[in-house]
């Protein structure tokens, strides 16, 4: 089953508390937390991004977001 966007933002949003979740009118994923910000055209690589930045977290790691994400 294809979920909607709508869906899909709901299920991130659940997903990462914390951060503001959205898709723009570009069609455009992005998630910004504080000075954070991310951008792709694939919510594939939102997720994949997001879910590396909470277990980088959770493993007691830091670092800029910048580095982690290009």
């Amino acid at each position: 089953m294809e979920y909607s966007a709508q869906q899909t933002l709901a299920e991130l949003t659940d997903e990462f508390a914390g951060w503001r979740i959205g898709r723009g009118g570009s069609g455009h994923w992005w998630a910004v937390r504080e000075n954070d910000l991310i951008r792709t055209p694939h919510v594939e690589e939102l997720r994949a991004t997001l879910t590396s930045l909470a277990e980088s977290l959770t493993h007691g790691r830091t670092g800029e977001l910048a580095d982690m994400v290009g």
